[in-house]
């Protein structure tokens, strides 16, 4: 069986080392490296509130931009963990358990995304490939920059891409999605058994739960890990908000019409306030029943909410959601590249269906 050392685990911001009286497990939160350099200059521009849900995903100006996982515990009880791969972030994740003595009530994973996966390697050995460079080079940009790519606005083009790609699901240069995790659950059975029995996985980047693509990861991931019919995933199939302006959670936004996006072109990159664009969005939620994924999607969503207990948000009683029909339903063709929201790269299809 192949071996994989543990990453170094850099501890700071004392807290708690354990969960708030009263609740379930372990809240963690886990930004993916670029994503919590872009939380670190929000900050500094905008000091987040101690409500503000997002102050969990800011980088500490310590972090020596090393690729290992590091570990932050907070006074509250929860965790935050800034990864460079799935692989690492999950042995994370299973390590800060037995350190507590908890399982995992929620894991939120902040990270950029398209249709059925999020932009990260899935381990130490893809994240040395050629296929993987422009996520690396990302993760080593300037606070600076990397925020300045996060008010990039998309385009009509590229939204069309994006719903394409939905509807034909399959692998995109450095993009976790459903196989990856299977292959990284099947290498550590031990996660199997990190997540409480009522815990969520929220997945937390744009268009991750879009179409066929999202529901295949959706339901595969609830497949391989969660156990009890009131444990879900959730994800959207819209666009992701979530800055200074969005204490509260995950907003959304999307294309409607020319005008709206020709307005949203221009005020978004000069006004850099997620709240001035948002729209209600729909949540994608997913449990494992009887044997099987059962996923619905839930329209009308002002927010994702996450890491506040269980059962906030979108019920997890998913039997009883109303169903909701996604737009585009007509097959699109599959371009070859597609861009990456809130980065000005672009992810390259490997296969086709």
């Amino acid at each position: 069986m192949r071996q994989l050392l543990l990453p170094l685990i850099l501890v700071f911001a004392a807290g708690a080392a354990h969960a708030v009286p009263g609740t379930p497990g372990l809240n963690i939160y886990a930004a993916e490296l670029s994503v919590g350099k872009f939380y670190r200059m929000d900050n500094k521009l905008h000091k987040y509130a101690a409500n503000n849900i997002w102050k969990n995903f800011i980088m500490p100006d310590h972090y020596n931009g090393s690729l290992e996982s590091v570990i932050a515990e907070h006074s509250d009880g929860s965790i935050s963990i800034y990864f460079s791969n799935l692989e690492d972030l999950l042995l994370t994740v299973v390590k800060v358990a037995a350190d507590h003595g908890l399982k995992v009530a929620s894991l939120n994973i902040r990270s950029h995304g398209v249709p059925g996966g999020l932009w990260f390697p899935m381990d130490r050995a893809q994240l040395a490939t050629v296929e993987c460079s422009q996520w690396l080079n990302s993760s080593k940009l300037k606070d600076i920059e990397v925020y300045n790519q996060y008010y990039s606005p998309i385009s009509k083009g590229e939204v069309i891409g994006l719903r394409a790609v939905a509807q034909n699901p399959g692998r995109h240069t450095c993009i976790v999605g459903a196989p990856e995790w299977k292959i990284i659950v099947q290498r550590h059975p031990e996660l199997k058994k990190v997540f409480e029995a009522h815990s969520e996985i929220n997945l937390l980047g744009s268009t991750i739960g879009l179409g066929r693509a999202g529901e295949v990861l959706n339901g595969t991931i609830a497949s391989l890990l969660l156990n009890d019919r009131q444990a879900v995933v959730k994800s959207t199939v819209n666009f992701s908000l979530g800055d200074w302006s969005m204490p509260e959670g995950m907003g959304f936004w999307d294309y409607l019409s020319d005008p709206q996006l020709s307005k949203y072109s221009t005020t978004y990159p000069v006004l850099k306030k997620d709240r001035e664009v948002a729209q209600k969005g729909t949540v994608r939620v997913t449990t494992f029943l009887k044997g099987q994924p059962f996923d619905k999607l839930v329209p009308d969503q002002t927010f994702l909410q996450f890491g506040q207990g269980i059962g906030r948000g979108p019920h997890p009683d998913v039997v009883q959601l109303p169903g909701f029909k996604e737009r585009d339903t007509d097959p699109l063709p599959a371009p070859a590249e597609v861009r990456i929201p809130g980065t000005r790269l672009k992810a390259f299809r490997l296969n086709y269906n």
